[in-house]
């Protein structure tokens, strides 16, 4: 394999979002919108929606983006999923976001940006906290192929310049970008109908209808099976996944369970459960890889 460090061919910054801790309760509306990498962490969030309403409890997000320091040219933002109404949310499988660079020599000029919001129904998100991470500081440890490293970092007000005394960790890889192509990603789904007499379930009989395409999809929902190695992708001669199949929980439309909620396998999928929504699915993802010579 070229050298990573000192060759000049294009890299890829591959971000996992970890989780955040003790995030402070807002005050003012949305901060700038910063670029996004993965999550695979919790956040435990001290911003509530609105008093008096139960338990604390907030819908956290990440924004994400590259800037460079002498250009001023950033990337376009990127944004996590939303875990609802949970302190501690975790995003699994981890939320993967990627940059492309030109080259490694320029990634000391660039600088991560993270926004850390709570997401609003009825209003504009609230501001919960922002951290701003010079990419120099992880080239300067580099190895000659490979620079992978999990980093805490202190949200601070960016209103204010105070700290905020909350924490966002996160986990940052540099692979090139021959390597970052033989990375992929697969995605089924499963699904569920309830019954009033065996409640939720996937069995054939009991509580699938004859007119039901099956407990299983590809990932473009046409084709089905009933269960899931009938209608998962094999994985290609040389690729390895070491954690396999993942269900995927959080985002706009899905519980914190991952399960989305309608009236057939076919679509208008939303997380809100109701008496006329007797099907249930969840996205299940496996991250593969192939070694590069």
């Amino acid at each position: 394999m070229a050298s990573l460090v000192s060759g000049a061919s294009p890299v890829v910054v591959c971000i996992s979002l970890l989780r955040c801790t003790d995030l402070p309760i807002s005050d003012y509306g949305v901060g700038h919108l910063l670029p996004e990498f993965s999550v695979f962490g919790a956040v435990k969030d001290a911003a509530a929606n609105l008093p008096g309403m139960g338990e604390p409890s907030s819908d956290p997000y990440c924004v994400f983006k590259l800037l460079n320091r002498d250009t001023s040219e950033q990337t376009p933002p990127q944004k996590s999923v939303v875990i609802y109404e949970n302190l501690n949310p975790t995003w699994v499988p981890p939320q993967k976001f990627h940059f492309q660079c030109p080259s490694f020599s320029t990634l000391g000029r660039q600088r991560l940006f993270i926004d850390v919001m709570d997401y609003d129904y009825m209003d504009r998100d609230d501001y919960l906290g922002s951290v701003v991470y010079n990419l120099s500081k992880l080239t300067a440890k580099a190895a000659d192929t490979k620079v992978k490293e999990k980093i805490t970092l202190n949200l601070v007000d960016v209103k204010t310049g105070e700290p905020v005394n909350s924490t966002v960790s996160i986990e940052v890889e540099i692979v090139s970008l021959e390597a970052f192509n033989c990375i992929r990603t697969d995605v089924v789904f499963e699904y569920e109908r309830w019954t009033p007499t065996a409640r939720w379930g996937s069995s054939y009989p009991g509580h699938l209808l004859p007119t039901d395409p099956g407990s299983w999809s590809d990932s473009t929902c046409s084709n089905f099976g009933m269960d899931m190695t009938s209608i998962a992708p094999p994985l290609p001669e040389g690729w390895k996944s070491p954690d396999g199949w993942v269900m995927v929980c959080g985002g706009v439309s899905t519980r914190p369970d991952g399960w989305q909620f309608g009236n057939s396998f076919k679509g208008g999928w939303s997380k809100n459960a109701s008496n006329l929504n007797f099907c249930r699915r969840r996205r299940w993802e496996r991250q593969s890889f192939k070694s590069v010579d």
